[in-house]
């Protein structure tokens, strides 16, 4: 059986030590928080849903969504401008439910990024709310 080093694992064993950044090691995880009260808008397919900055040099790790009923077959993706899909891609909002998803990529966001989530699919219910929680790491 063959065993290998993570890049990360190599720096921590090099001599001399070898700086690792923040997002990778030591660094602190972060919380961004977006509701969407239901019964304030007129949903749309396609809408999009402006939901918080994430700040440059962070890595998104993970994607809380907690949501209402919208209705047969809409869908959410999330990602980094209107209709994108870079962290989250088709997820299922027709039934009320809770979910966390690791984003599609894990790439360090090279400056401050608007995060936006679009309703696929189907025309979603006006009455129900959306929150979205992501966790990412930092310096």
């Amino acid at each position: 059986m063959a065993s290998f080093n993570s890049k990360q694992y190599a720096k921590q064993l090099s001599v001399p030590p070898v700086a690792m950044f923040p997002t990778e090691f030591e660094g602190r995880v972060r919380v961004a928080y977006a509701q969407l009260v239901g019964g304030e808008q007129v949903l749309n397919t396609n809408d999009d849903v402006r939901l918080f900055v994430l700040p440059a040099g962070s890595r998104p790790l993970l994607f809380i969504v907690n949501h209402g009923a919208f209705g047969t077959g809409v869908t959410l993706d999330i990602g980094t401008s209107p209709g994108a899909n870079t962290f989250v891609s088709g997820l299922s909002v027709a039934a009320a439910g809770r979910v966390a998803t690791v984003p599609l990529t894990l790439a360090v966001l090279a400056n401050d990024t608007l995060v936006h989530a679009t309703f696929k699919s189907a025309n979603p219910a006006d009455d129900q709310s959306l929150e979205v929680i992501c966790l990412y790491a930092t310096a």
